[in-house]
């Protein structure tokens, strides 16, 4: 009769135990979502592109110039409402495949260059057309992670214009992460990624609990969710004459044949894009975003590297499969401060860098893709 009386103690006081450490920890999320001391990872991991922008992300931030928004992401992860799969009659699609520049995850929806190209298209009264831009931009994604998109999910919404908004930094990435290589002779291979549970369930935890993101800190000294986390998976530099800047082999006069291998795969997975456009009637162009590091010094005074060779190469790569090209490089030399064209601590667009790209774009489509019957 003692031994029972004493097991119903021990149990009463270990579910009494478990009562107050749920109440702590549910005290500690509620604290941390208030203050978002710990907030939530903004990414997610993917079978198929290996990671994406959270699913129905929904954070308050501040932009640079002290305006308040709120980031959303649709059911897929990407900025902008989801778009449907059928495609209304009146209604002219155009994908957008782009990295961080694109998701522009500092300012809201309308600011970004996306929702700037779509303002001036809708706006204008000589195009009889409602145009829709889906813009499906990922951080640190490059051209091989977009044409896995593309084939599996981006066809689906059967765009009528896809245009590649590319970085220099994508080819360096294409080839350094190995997530698609180039077998001897011209077939490209995908490795599909693997993650282990673990890997799942730290990815998982944390977009859904700040305390998780709290431990990760204090006690487990993790990344899950971050990009440090990926580019421990998959790195992504050269590893040779990268020390002061991973993006500095691509600019060398001379580059060594690693640079000269990710040229040639990315211009072999440009082709994949283009040719599956060609077979589904679907116009293709490409811009190449300015990068700061053009007016900021950094290559300019390095005598072993050019600030022209990344121009260089995406004009004889446009030029040699007749892709309709916007060069951003030509576009704002001629400006008097292109610098205000970065946010000041940090190297994507600024407002009024988004509100200059979404210009270019609009004035690039209207010249090089709409027909007079549109217009």
């Amino acid at each position: 009769m003692k031994s029972r009386s004493f097991l119903i103690k021990i149990v009463f006081a270990f579910s009494l135990f478990l009562i107050f450490l749920t109440l702590l920890i549910l005290s500690a999320e509620v604290i941390f979502r208030f203050t978002n001391k710990y907030p939530l990872a903004a990414f997610q991991l993917s079978s198929n592109e290996i990671w994406r922008i959270e699913k129905k992300l929904y954070n308050k931030k501040t932009t640079e110039e002290g305006n308040h928004f709120t980031l959303i992401t649709n059911q897929d992860g990407f900025r902008g409402e989801k778009p449907v799969e059928i495609k209304p009659d009146d209604v002219i699609r155009i994908l957008i495949l782009g990295d961080s520049y694109t998701a522009g995850l500092d300012y809201s929806d309308e600011q970004i260059f996306t929702g700037q190209f779509s303002t001036l298209l809708n706006a204008d009264s000589a195009v009889h057309k409602k145009f829709e831009i889906i813009n499906t931009g990922v951080p640190a994604w490059a051209i091989d992670q977009q044409w896995q998109y593309f084939l599996n999910d981006g066809l689906k919404l059967h765009p009528d214009y896809v245009l590649l908004i590319a970085s220099p930094n994508d080819i360096r990435e294409t080839f350094c992460k190995k997530f698609v290589t180039s077998s001897s002779g011209k077939s490209l291979i995908v490795h599909q990624p693997e993650f282990s549970f673990t890997k799942k369930a730290g990815w998982y935890l944390s977009t859904r609990f700040s305390f998780f993101q709290y431990l990760q800190e204090k006690v487990f000294k993790s990344n899950y969710g971050t990009m440090a986390d990926v580019f421990e998976m998959y790195p992504v530099n050269f590893g040779t004459e990268d020390l002061t800047d991973w993006d500095r082999p691509l600019y060398l006069k001379k580059p060594f044949q690693d640079v000269i291998d990710a040229q040639n795969l990315y211009e072999k997975i440009f082709i994949e894009i283009k040719d599956k456009c060609i077979e589904q009637n679907i116009k293709f162009g490409t811009c190449l975003n300015v990068v700061l590091t053009r007016y900021d010094s950094t290559y300019s005074k390095d005598t072993s590297c050019s600030v022209n060779e990344m121009e260089n190469y995406f004009i004889k790569l446009t030029n040699k499969h007749a892709i309709p090209f916007l060069n951003l490089n030509k576009a704002t030399d001629s400006l008097s401060n292109p610098r205000e064209l970065f946010m000041q601590n940090d190297y994507h667009y600024s407002q009024i860098g988004h509100r200059f790209i979404g210009e270019q774009l609009y004035h690039f489509f209207i010249t090089e893709f709409l027909s007079p019957s549109v217009r």
